[in-house]
């Protein structure tokens, strides 16, 4: 539905089945919770100003 017009549009394309074994397959290549807070805390860290001007 067109959040603009409020009626159902038609897609340009079909929307393609989900593949289980794929998806199975990129969530175990997905990084992990550990990693991924690590990332977001050294981003936190370097957007501070002073911090960035030290580094």
């Amino acid at each position: 539905m067109s959040h603009l017009t409020g009626k159902q549009e038609e897609l340009p394309y079909s929307p393609q089945p989900i593949d289980p074994e794929k998806v199975a397959e990129l969530q175990a290549a997905a990084p992990s919770e550990a990693l991924i807070a690590q990332v977001a805390r050294t981003f936190q860290t370097l957007s501070h100003p002073t911090r960035l001007k030290i580094l």
